[in-house]
């Protein structure tokens, strides 16, 4: 189907190509002159009120952070009924991109990466913001391997208890989120720490740790089942790293590192090596979408 927006321009930015769809909206490689980026989009059909305040609430977000693993915001704007947000272009896709190629990374690397993520996480909570869907989709590559963290669509900034579950869906992605999260209980930074274990166990063994294909039994999973011995799934990885991603997978928060930089500290001691360039065309972060599970388990 055509897509009416292609050659247009918002505030100057020539939508080129599609480059990434979500639940809320789209994303476009865009450009302005000799200037690339990518341009995010929300639906006409999607711009109820909660969703333009999402929307908005991302924007204004991503503004507040400045730091080399969190993608750069580079505006805002409004169209003919919808918003828009331009972001910094990132050539080589997403960790998702990567993983579906190569399936898993050499433990150096995984290392590497969560340990970027959780360098950015350290600066968002520092503002107060949680980003609440930390996923392999949500961690973009610049063309040098750098990663950078993106979609801050669930992210909330203050008080961090806000709820974003409700009878029916869940807000965010089954295979990353924590305890806390599923119950619905008061959450904090501590469940981007969790995130961040589970896509390390991803990167390192191919696929997440609950690896239920229904959502329910994913939710469950992570509520009553044991944390997996990653030398089981992985023979031959270093006790140290086993250990770190027990860490970081613990039920309860309070067994977690307190905070993302204590995450870092807690990987600092172990090998890690820089992704390979990526060069290439790719897909950009997309808005988060919901999970249509059912009520969350109790």
């Amino acid at each position: 189907m055509d897509d009416p927006l292609l050659g247009t321009a918002l505030d100057g930015w020539r939508l080129l190509r599609r480059v990434g769809q979500g639940a809320m909206g789209s994303v476009y490689e865009a450009r302005k002159g000799a200037e690339r980026a990518a341009v995010k989009v929300i639906r006409p059909d999607a711009t109820d009120a909660e969703n333009q305040r999402r929307f908005r609430r991302e924007a204004k977000l991503l503004a507040q952070v400045d730091h080399p693993h969190v993608v750069r915001c580079l505006g805002t704007g409004q169209g003919d009924g919808f918003d828009f947000l331009v972001l910094e272009y990132l050539e080589g896709g997403s960790l998702q991109d990567l993983l579906d190629d190569e399936d898993h990374l050499p433990p150096p690397q995984a290392v590497f990466v969560a340990r970027a993520v959780l360098e950015g996480l350290a600066a968002m909570h520092a503002l107060g913001i949680v980003h609440r869907d930390v996923k392999p989709a949500n961690v973009m590559l610049g063309r040098d391997g750098t990663p950078k963290l993106a979609d801050f669509g669930l992210a909330r900034a203050g008080d961090a208890s806000t709820q974003l579950t409700a009878t029916g869906t869940i807000l965010g992605t089954p295979y990353y989120m924590a305890p806390e999260l599923i119950r619905g209980a008061e959450v904090g930074p501590s469940i981007d720490i969790y995130a961040v274990g589970a896509m390390l166990w991803t990167m390192l063994v191919g696929a997440p740790p609950y690896p239920a294909s229904n959502p329910l039994h994913v939710l469950q999973a992570h509520l009553k089942e044991p944390v997996p011995d990653l030398g089981e799934a992985l023979p031959g990885a270093p006790p140290a790293l086993a250990l770190a991603v027990d860490r970081l997978l613990a039920k309860h928060p309070d067994d977690r590192p307190r905070t993302a930089s204590d995450a870092v500290a807690l990987l600092d001691g172990l090998p890690r090596a820089p992704l390979a360039a990526r060069g290439g065309e790719r897909s950009e972060p997309v808005t988060a979408e919901l999970v249509e599970a059912g009520p969350a388990p109790a």
